[in-house]
């Protein structure tokens, strides 16, 4: 199984699951923007600060290895 990583801008790097954060999902791009994807379960999602502010660099690794980096573009939330 990989171990996820994700640095925070006010946390530093953490375990993603953890932070709650599963089925993590790239699109690849050719020539364009790439984009990333996650969950985060949360009894009190919809009430809670957001785990990663908007605007905010995010990067993120797949067992120690850089998988991805790039902004908060979207914060959608389902409760």
């Amino acid at each position: 199984m990989s171990t996820w990583t994700i640095y925070i801008p006010s946390r530093g790097w953490e375990d993603a699951s953890d932070l709650g954060i599963s089925q993590l999902r790239r699109r690849l791009v050719a020539h364009g923007q790439d984009s990333v994807e996650f969950t985060v379960n949360s009894a009190t999602a919809l009430t809670e600060d957001d785990l990663l502010p908007y605007g905010a660099e995010v990067y993120i690794r797949k067992d120690n290895h850089p998988w991805f980096s790039g902004r908060v573009v979207t914060l959608p939330r389902q409760g």
